[in-house]
């Protein structure tokens, strides 16, 4: 008994002597740290992590914080993950929203005439690239074709398009929106938000007016808008890349209306004409087409 009890005695003094030690490495580093902060140079500014802001810069991210505090929480867990000075579409270029003079047009037509159209295009592309709603809807085939078996011609997805360019993506500051290329292979990382949850963040910044500060998304107004007037009126089921649909009636809905059209066109002339002729004089019936 008398061993056990001198063995727990020099325990406790042994651990006595170690909390002692670290409470005075403690105090003495405490003690250094605060005579170096005394004794440090006054001119000595600690930089912070990040790029540097130019002036009108720093004054334009001070107004995105005022305006940021005042939005709902989903909105300023966003914008502090993303930074709109970083991210946002209003700092992308605009440079992106003209075609390359060497960049091709999205057509589906090789013929001299709509080629001269495409560069008349093209130019007039270049002159309303701040405007996307003003464009142009593009020349597309026709839904309606007597063959079922009949395809429509693809789209070209190597040629410039108005849409394509809205979407902008900044190596240094990936897009959370849009899908990212793995550095090591070629395959494509989804991207951070879904369109489900882009389309809610777009809303929701569209009702607080902040829509510009997001980043660039399929499901932002301006892409809508600059898709729908690039492609005009499109029928679901009877585009580009699509097969033919619909009853026989329906593919071959446009020749006879073409017909009807010539024949209600012409129906002066061959009222004058059978008026001439007379009933049976080369007519035995009122003629059709």
């Amino acid at each position: 008994m008398a061993t056990m009890a001198a063995k727990m005695v020099s325990r406790m003094a042994s651990a006595n002597i170690a909390s002692t030690k670290g409470l005075t490495t403690h105090r003495l580093f405490t003690r250094h740290l605060t005579t170096a902060a005394t004794t440090s140079t006054p001119n000595v500014t600690i930089e912070a992590k990040g790029p540097k802001l130019s002036p009108q810069e720093a004054a334009k991210h001070e107004e995105n914080l005022d305006v940021i505090s005042m939005l709902p929480p989903r909105l300023r867990n966003f914008f502090a993950k993303y930074p709109p000075q970083f991210y946002s579409a209003a700092v992308a270029p605009t440079e992106r929203l003209l075609p390359p003079s060497d960049a091709s047009l999205d057509s589906t037509t090789t013929t001299e005439s709509e080629s001269a159209e495409s560069q008349q295009t093209q130019t007039q592309t270049q002159t309303t690239a701040a405007d996307p709603t003003t464009l142009e809807p593009q020349k597309l085939p026709s839904p309606y074709t007597p063959s079922r078996e009949a395809k429509g011609s693809k789209r070209d997805p190597t040629a410039w398009s108005a849409s394509k360019a809205i979407l902008y993506n900044n190596p240094e500051y990936p897009n959370p929106f849009l899908p990212q290329k793995s550095r090591n292979s070629k395959s494509w990382r989804s991207p951070k938000y879904g369109l489900r949850q882009q389309a809610d963040l777009c809303k929701l910044a569209r009702s607080y007016g902040v829509e510009q500060l997001l980043p660039t998304s399929r499901k932002s107004t301006l892409f809508k808008e600059t898709r729908l007037a690039e492609r005009g009126l499109a029928i679901k089921g009877t585009g580009i890349g699509q097969k033919v649909k619909g009853h026989k009636w329906e593919r071959t809905m446009e020749t006879r209306l073409d017909e009807r059209k010539k024949a209600m066109m012409e129906m002066p002339e061959m009222i004058r004409e059978w008026k001439q002729r007379g009933h049976g004089r080369g007519w035995k019936k009122w003629p059709r087409r």
